[in-house]
């Protein structure tokens, strides 16, 4: 399976192969080990991240738990999105040039790129119900770690390959 992301202009975002985890009618979960080639708006690169990422229908939003090569978390890092889809072969998105990241181990939940965002939306012309629904999200996301609900807890960095999804 392909995780094929742009930009809001259709530019490249990312795009790497992914292997399925799970699969239901509203939330796909993928996995992507380190040493998988990468391409990105910076250039191709080779993955250097165990990276599980959950994707749900009709939330604007996409969560990735983060790990070092050697398992030691880093991240739970939520990019702020258009809704996902997907198919059999590919799952995609519209990155939206906002963050909400919470480092492991650390108890604050950071706002990120909120410049990119702003330049983007006037250099795109994001449309403002669109530019709203952005920061809805960054509330939701914010609640979410606020309540400590799965994915946005730090319980999420027990999982590893194989192993059962508990959220």
């Amino acid at each position: 399976m392909l995780l094929h992301s742009t930009k809001y202009d259709g530019s490249l975002h990312y795009r790497y192969a992914v292997r399925e985890v799970e699969r239901t009618a509203w939330r796909l979960v993928t996995y992507s080990s380190p040493g998988q080639a990468v391409e990105s708006h910076r250039g191709p690169r080779t993955g250097t991240r165990n990276l599980l990422s959950f994707f749900v229908l009709d939330q604007p939003f996409v969560a990735h738990i983060g790990w070092d090569a050697a398992w030691q978390p880093l991240y739970v890092y939520v990019d702020i999105s258009t809704a996902t889809s997907w198919t059999a072969d590919t799952v995609g998105y519209i990155d939206l040039d906002l963050d909400v990241i919470q480092s492991h181990g650390a108890s604050a939940v950071v706002l990120d790129d909120e410049d990119e965002f702003d330049d983007r939306r006037v250099r795109w012309s994001y449309p403002e119900p669109l530019v709203q629904e952005c920061w809805a999200a960054v509330a939701q996301v914010r609640s979410h770690f606020a309540q400590g609900l799965r994915p946005f807890s730090a319980a999420m960095f027990d999982w590893r390959p194989g192993a059962a999804l508990t959220c």
